[in-house]
């Protein structure tokens, strides 16, 4: 068979594998470089070091104990294996699925992070088809490593606006303890995670407003494209004004700019890992909760979990089960255990522990609308798939001043700026155009809190994956009905969580 010609001249083809080398060059010493953390001894490999394998009967065998296991290492995970093991009396284990995300330089640099999208380091999950959007299945990412979606998201530090805390106390219709999850509660704990580190550029943000001492470092330390700067400027021609800080008890409404910190990054610090009196254990795939139903009341006494290989093993738990595995797998647990809607779980051979109907229901997220345009000035981050001569030359560039100077376009967040909108607002949606009567009221959002983001990305993509878009450069502008994001709010929670479990084991 004969090949046709190359369009690409000797010396072009000679380029190519010159820049294709030193790519694979540089990533080769990126995983180098990233890899060459010294091993901690709280980090478990070998399960058998901290529980029991089941090889025979369910009762042959003795628990491993602990006073306190938690059953996910995600974002608020890692928050509470943290808090918890400060107090040297309790012997705490954090079980994980995934392992560490410290030697992925994926989960390092902060561009990369779609990198791991349908890999081993996220779980691959689809929806069912979605009967109102045109019957598809949509991807969902959901990280699979220590940190959890601290190592997968977009890097936006957001608080959330006071209202929508508020609504949390008051949909708990007066229950005792409600208002401890109100804003003027919760502000405390948004405070003690974060370390604001202030910028000349943005002089207005008051940082007497903002945590100081946290372990999250947050700032404005990301690559900000010229088109961020020219969205920030259509925003205030269109009403929409800038404000410095969307993350004060002032609320969120306005337009800021947007780096990672994952929570193991934060939390399990070299120090914390020395502690004699915490484990954690990475590829614990949890399978079940374990309950003792002898007495009057139901009691969570451990966990079952699995490893790659399919080996199972137990552990037992003194005082506490914490779960803490994320908006998917958190019901999929207390199903797996027995707890949920008991046909459900009955059709699939479950022992009922508790008939919840709740549970596994009314899992919902953000529908969002992308458009993309041409990107006519060449600042386009299009360049980190290397499909080009010119791309792969720019991201070995871009490689190099991230490496040597933590800097440039690989320090970019994707969603460099957004703009907090509320739909009743008349300056945006005049009355004339939008009739109020023809509005559908939002309860979503508490009142005087917005219920629609609109931001910025220097990258045009059509789906979650981002690889999907025709030859050439681009820019989105993508609308959402959204309130907050979650990454703030659970690090408070997590915050939160901690000082509960202690008061009551303090108590007990």
């Amino acid at each position: 068979m004969t090949l046709p010609d190359s369009p690409v001249s000797p010396r072009a083809a000679q380029t190519i594998a010159a820049a294709t080398a030193t790519l694979s060059a540089f990533i080769i010493v990126l995983r180098y470089l990233y890899g060459r953390n010294a091993p901690y001894p709280a980090i478990v490999t070998d399960p058998t070091k901290v529980a029991k394998r089941i090889s025979g009967k369910e009762d042959e065998y003795d628990f491993n104990e602990y006073d306190v296991i938690i059953l996910g290492g995600g974002t608020a995970g890692c928050v509470l294996a943290s808090r918890l093991s400060e107090d040297p009396s309790l012997r705490v284990l954090l079980l994980e699925a995934g392992n560490s995300a410290m030697k992925n330089p994926f989960a390092i640099i902060p561009l990369s992070y779609s990198l791991m999208f349908h890999t081993k380091h996220e779980w691959d999950l689809w929806t069912v088809p979605q009967r109102k959007a045109g019957s598809v299945q949509k991807y969902w990412p959901r990280a699979k490593l220590l940190g959890g979606c601290s190592c997968l998201n977009a890097m936006i530090f957001h608080a959330g606006a006071p209202e929508d805390y508020n609504e949390w106390a008051l949909l708990q219709k007066g229950h005792e303890g409600a208002l401890q999850w109100s804003y003027r509660e919760l502000l405390p704990y948004l405070r003690k995670f974060e370390k604001y580190h202030p910028s000349p550029e943005f002089p207005e943000v008051d940082p007497a407003q903002r945590g100081n001492a946290g372990p999250v470092d947050v700032g404005y330390f990301g690559w900000v494209a010229p088109g961020t700067r020219k969205f920030i400027e259509a925003c205030a021609n269109v009403g929409i004004p800038a404000v410095p800080d969307v993350n004060t008890p002032k609320g969120s409404m306005g337009v800021t700019k947007g780096r990672r910190v994952t929570s193991e990054y934060a939390y399990l610090t070299p120090e914390v890992l020395a502690r004699p009196n915490l484990k954690v254990v990475t590829g614990a795939h949890v399978t079940r909760i374990l309950f003792d139903t002898s007495g009057p009341i139901t009691r969570a006494v451990g966990a079952e979990f699995t490893q790659p290989n399919g080996e199972k093993f137990r552990v037992k738990a003194r005082k506490e089960v914490v779960l803490s595995a994320g908006a998917v797998h958190t019901p999929q647990i207390l199903m797996l255990s027995g707890v949920g809607p008991a046909d459900h779980l009955k059709s699939l051979d479950i022992p009922v522990v508790a008939d919840l109907p709740g549970v596994g229901s009314n899992l919902m997220d953000h529908v969002v609308v992308d458009l993309n345009y041409r990107d006519r000035t060449g600042n386009s981050l299009a360049f980190l798939r290397g499909r080009t001569l010119k791309h792969k030359l720019k991201l070995v560039r871009a490689i190099w001043e991230y490496k040597f100077r933590k800097t440039g376009p690989l320090t970019s967040n994707v969603a460099e700026a957004i703009a907090f909108v509320r739909s009743d607002d008349p300056k945006l949606f005049p009355p004339s155009e939008f009739p109020p009567e023809k509005t559908p009221e939002d309860t979503s959002s508490g009142p005087g809190a917005p219920d629609i983001e609109l931001f910025f990305t220097p990258v045009g993509y059509k789906m979650h994956t981002g690889d999907n878009m025709p030859p050439g450069e681009y820019f989105g502008l993508h609308g959402v009905l959204l309130s907050g994001h979650t990454a703030a709010p659970t690090y408070a929670i997590g915050e939160k969580a901690a000082d509960l479990i202690k008061a009551a084991l303090a108590k007990a």
